[in-house]
Order: structure tokens, then sequence, then C-alpha cells
């Protein structure tokens, strides 16, 4: 009878993978991102400024600057004024670590005047702050 029983919940199992796997089988497409409800949204570029942060954390400032150039405009251009914001901070402070000085600080002046209620305003500042420092 216990046989009987395990055998059973052995058959029911392997139908309800069957049956659980048929449904959820890969249809060969990604789901599309819908620009119209999320208005401002830039894919790529998304893309590009996390390549650039993972450059950063690998200290290779001189890669991701350009990548950070690149990428401000266009998040300003789309009205997502938070990336833009912190993609032009850590610009700056690419420019500050390759020894650009005259250019991380107008990179900093602009984030505190383009956006000077934001938290990369505020750290912009630190930053000018600190090259200040004799």
């Amino acid at each position: 009878m216990l046989a009987n029983r395990k055998t059973l919940l052995l058959a029911l199992a392997v139908v309800s993978f069957i049956v659980g796997c048929g449904v959820m089988r890969y249809s060969g497409k990604f789901p599309q991102v819908d620009k119209s409800t999320a208005p401002g949204l830039v894919v790529n570029e998304m893309i590009v400024y996390r390549e650039a942060l993972a450059l950063i954390d690998k200290l290779e400032y001189a890669l991701a600057a350009p990548k950070l150039q690149q990428v401000t405009g266009q998040f300003e251009s789309a009205g997502d004024t938070a990336h833009a914001a912190e993609s032009m901070f850590w610009l700056g402070f690419c420019r500050e670590k390759l020894h650009r000085d005259d250019q991380a600080r107008q990179t900093y002046v602009t984030v505190i005047e383009r956006f000077s209620e934001s938290k990369p305003a505020e750290y912009a500042q630190q930053r000018l702050d600190a090259m200040n420092q004799p």
C-alpha cells in the first residue's frame, strides 16, 4: 500500500513538472520596454552609464570619463535629471582623479548650478571644498 502511494505521488510530481514546464516554456522573445509608459527612459544610456560606474570601481577613470560625457547630455535631453546629475558628478570625479583640476572644478560647479537641490550637487560641493584645501 505504501509503495502504491509513493508511486502515485511520484507520478503526480512528474505530471505537474511536465505541465508546469509547458506553461513556462521560453517563447524566444524578451519583453520589450514600453517607453510610452516611462517618459525619459533611456535604456542604452543606462547601459553605458553602468559600464562607466564599473570602470570607476576599477579605477579606470580615463575610460569612464568619455562614457559619462556621452550620456550626461542624453540624460538631460530625455528629462532624466537624476541620472544627468549623477553622471555629471562622476565625470567631474574622473577628471579630478586624472588631475584635470580645472575641468573637474568646472564640472562640479555645473552640477551645483544645474542640479542645486540634488545629492550629486551636495557631493560636488564637498569635492570642490576638498580640492580648495591647501
